[in-house]
C-alpha cells in the first residue's frame, strides 16, 4: 500500500482520477480472485499484494469524490435502507 500511495500523485497527473479509480478497482478484484482461488500460499500472498496495491489509491480517491459530490449537504448517517443490512450482519 505504501508503494501505491507514494505513486498516487504521479499516476493521477498522468492517467487522471477516473482511470486510476477503475484500474485500481480492477487490480484489487483480480488480486482478491487470485487470493480466493489460490492453490498454494505464494499465489494467495501475491493476490493480497495486488489487493493492497489496487486499494491504496482507490480508497482515498473514493472518499475525496464522495466528499466533493455531497458537499455540505451530505449526511453522516447511513440511509434507512442500510440500517437493516448493518444490524443483520455478523456479530
Amino acid at each position: 500500500m505504501a508503494c501505491g500511495r507514494l505513486l498516487r500523485g504521479r499516476l493521477i497527473r498522468t492517467l487522471g482520477t477516473t482511470q486510476v479509480l477503475s484500474t485500481g478497482s480492477l487490480l484489487a478484484a483480480v488480486g482478491m480472485l487470485a487470493a480466493a482461488l489460490a492453490p498454494v500460499a505464494v499465489v494467495a500472498l501475491i493476490g493480497f499484494a495486488l489487493v493492497g496495491l489496487g486499494l491504496a489509491d482507490v480508497f482515498p480517491l473514493a472518499i475525496a469524490r464522495a466528499g466533493a459530490t455531497s458537499g455540505s449537504s451530505g449526511s453522516p448517517w447511513p440511509p434507512p435502507s442500510a440500517t437493516p443490512a448493518c444490524s443483520a450482519g455478523p456479530r
